[in-house]
């Protein structure tokens, strides 16, 4: 019989030692007891429910083109992000290729005409609508519902404090919160996680299932001081929201947005264009070589 004799070692430290090797990301899969929370580390699979996030779609306007708003109307500067407003200013929506690092385009909203009082009814705000058949999953109105998290790239010529918020088909059950820019002209990144939402009735067909709207200088019917909870009944902006729409030529640039479960923001899914833009034809498309436009 032979006998081996080894020195004592710290397994605590080795263990620590093996993590290092792992780097944050190997550590936190090797800690992961199912295959969900393995996909959530490596971000595994479709996470992004919005679609063209990145802004590159654009078959209404390409990317010269723009639209304008006035009085009561709404529009698209892009595909699947659109523009509300009543009131007495003007906005105008287009493509821009200013963008962040990682990205070709933005959502340029710029106001032609500044409305310096906002009426208490009025608003100004752009919107994505996400179907119902997409956001089933998320067990919204059940004690099982999940939550999420929202993160974009903004960059605008008017700092201050901004609003956003989550809301049903219906627009009476909402969660109403807000960001802050800091700096002008400058990308800067946003992260908001949103509780999922035990109460309310939440589309699952064709309809909305969620709504998400960031203000632009809304009217005092909108605003509300209970923010981040669930149950707001058509109110979407805190009461500090900056008026951007109260100055002329004010620029409001938006790129990167992704809608993902979990309680924390990931890398921005880039998919590919092809599969984008036929997303986006679900909803609209147009065919140029005969002018005709389906919607």
């Amino acid at each position: 019989m032979t006998r081996v004799r080894k020195s004592a070692f710290n397994v605590r430290e080795k263990l620590t030692e093996l993590g290092r090797r792992f780097g944050l990301k190997g550590s936190e899969l090797a800690r992961a007891e199912t295959v969900q929370d393995a996909r959530n580390v490596i971000s595994a699979g479709r996470k992004n429910l919005i679609i063209n996030g990145d802004m590159r779609v654009s078959q209404r306007l390409g990317a010269t083109g723009e639209n304008d708003l006035t009085g009561s109307s709404d529009g698209f500067g892009v595909d699947r992000f659109r523009s509300w407003q009543a009131g007495g200013g003007e906005l105008k929506l287009q493509q821009s290729t200013n963008a962040p690092p990682g990205f070709t385009n933005s959502l340029l909203h710029t106001v032609n005409t500044a409305d310096t009082s906002v009426a208490a009814g009025d608003y100004y705000m752009i919107q994505q609508r996400i179907e119902g058949l997409n956001t089933h999953h998320l067990n919204w109105g059940t004690s099982n519902a999940k939550d999420v998290t929202l993160s974009f790239w903004v960059r605008s010529t008017v700092s201050g404090v901004y609003s956003v918020s989550l809301w049903r088909d219906n627009q009476t059950y909402n969660y109403v919160t807000s960001y802050e820019i800091n700096n002008v002209n400058t990308w800067e990144y946003k992260t908001v996680t949103i509780p999922g939402p035990t109460g309310g009735t939440w589309a699952t067909n064709t309809g909305t299932g969620i709504g998400i709207w960031w203000d632009l200088g809304s009217g005092t019917t909108y605003s509300t001081a209970t923010t981040e909870t669930w149950g707001q009944n058509n109110n979407f902006r805190v009461p500090s929201q900056t008026s951007w729409i109260g100055i002329t030529n004010a620029e409001f640039r938006l790129t990167g947005v992704q809608l993902e479960v979990g309680r924390n923001a990931t890398e921005f899914e880039h998919r590919h264009i092809g599969e984008e833009l036929a997303l986006c034809q679900r909803y609209f498309f147009t065919t140029k070589e005969f002018g005709v436009q389906y919607q």
